[in-house]
C-alpha cells in the first residue's frame, strides 16, 4: 500500500513506512527475516542483483563469468564506496563470504555457501569463487540477502547490528538511527555511485496491530505499509487518496494428498477431488480476486529470468 508518489523529477523529503515489526538487530546474518531484508536492501548491495523479471543483473560487479563449471569470477565496478566514504575492495567481498562460511560466526545464511570451496581476491578488483562441485543455485546467492556485502573491518565488531555499530553498506542509503523493535531511520547518500535516491529520508516504524496501521494511514502518520491482510483490503481502499498495489507473491496455496493411502491411491478418486474444487471460486471468495488459480506447484513467475514464457 502506498500513498501518491511525487513527480518523477522530485526528491521527496521524507517517507514514513509502517512495518508489522522492527528487528532487534540489523545484522542480516543474525536476523534473516523479510523485514530486516526490506530495510537493509536500501543500505547494502551484493555483487549481483535481481531485475524486475527476477533475472540476474550486475550490481557491485560490472561483469562476471563462469570460467568453468566450478569457477566463477566477479569483476568489481569502480568508484563504489561504503556509507563512511571508504572504498569497496575485493577483500570486503572475500571477508563477507568467509564470515558466512565460518561455523563460529553462527550465520543463519551459512547454507547458501555450503557449495563454496574457496573464495579469494585474485586481483584488486576481482574475486574468484571455487565451488566444491557444479551448483547452478549458487549463481543467485550474491543477488539476495545472503550476498549483502559488509565492510571487512566491521565484521570483526561483535556489536555490529546494534545502535552503537550500525552496519555500513554500499547502497543508496545509510543508517542514521536504530531503536531496536521500534524504528529505523535512513538517509540518502550524496556520494552513492548509482541513481539518485527518490527519497531523502526514510523512517520505518513498527506498528504490529493491523487496525492501528490503518488508523495511522487515515490520520496521515504514515505514507504506506506492506503485507495487507486480504480481509482488510476493502477498508484500505475506502480511505481514498491511497493506492493499494497487488503483485505476485510467488506463493501457492494447495492441498496435497497421500497417494499411498486409500482412497487416494486411486487416480480416479484424486481426479474426482480435483474436478470438484472450484479453484477460481476460491480465489474470488478467499483472496477477493487477488490471485489466480494455480496450474502447477510453482507459479510461472518463479522461473522469470531463467526460462522463457
Amino acid at each position: 500500500m502506498i500513498a501518491p508518489a511525487a513527480k518523477a523529477a522530485e526528491q521527496l523529503e521524507l517517507v514514513t513506512w509502517a512495518l508489522p515489526s522492527i528487528p532487534d538487530t540489523l545484522f542480516i546474518p543474525h536476523a534473516w527475516t523479510t523485514y530486516t531484508g526490506a530495510i537493509m536492501s536500501l543500505v547494502q548491495e551484493g555483487l549481483l542483483g535481481f531485475g524486475d523479471d527476477l533475472g540476474l543483473e550486475n550490481a557491485l560487479a560490472d561483469r562476471w563469468e563462469e570460467v568453468d563449471p566450478t569457477t566463477i569470477k566477479y569483476h568489481l565496478r569502480g568508484g563504489v564506496k561504503f556509507g563512511d566514504g571508504s572504498p569497496l575492495t575485493a577483500d570486503d567481498i572475500v571477508a563477507t563470504f568467509k564470515y558466512h562460511m565460518n561455523p563460529d560466526s553462527t550465520s543463519q545464511l551459512a547454507s547458501f555457501y555450503n557449495s563454496v570451496a574457496t573464495v579469494e581476491a585474485t586481483a584488486p578488483d576481482e574475486v574468484t569463487v571455487k565451488l566444491k562441485a557444479p551448483n547452478v543455485q549458487f549463481a543467485f546467492t550474491p543477488a539476495h540477502m545472503a550476498g549483502f556485502v559488509f565492510k571487512k573491518e566491521q565484521l570483526a565488531d561483535k556489536n555490529i547490528g546494534t545502535p552503537e555499530a550500525l552496519p555500513l553498506g554500499t547502497g543508496a542509503y545509510k543508517l542514521v538511527e536504530f531503536v531496536p523493535t521500534d524504528r529505523v531511520i535512513l538517509e540518502a547518500r550524496d556520494d552513492y555511485s548509482g541513481p539518485k535516491p527518490a527519497v531523502k529520508r526514510i523512517t520505518f516504524k513498527a506498528i504490529p496491530d493491523r487496525p492501528a496501521r490503518l488508523l495511522a494511514m487515515q490520520q496521515g502518520e504514515i505514507d504506506g505499509t506492506f503485507d495487507l491482510a486480504i480481509s482488510d483490503i476493502d477498508q484500505w481502499k475506502a480511505l481514498g487518496n491511497v493506492d493499494v498495489v497487488a503483485a505476485p507473491s510467488l506463493g501457492v496455496y494447495l492441498l496435497t494428498l497421500d497417494h499411498s493411502a486409500p482412497p487416494f491411491d486411486d487416480i480416479h478418486v484424486r481426479r474426482a477431488v480435483a474436478y470438484s474444487v472450484d479453484r477460481n471460486g476460491l480465489v474470488q471468495a478467499l483472496l477477493k480476486g487477488n490471485g489466480e488459480a494455480a496450474t502447477a506447484l510453482n507459479p510461472p513467475e518463479i522461473w522469470s529470468g531463467v526460462l522463457p514464457p
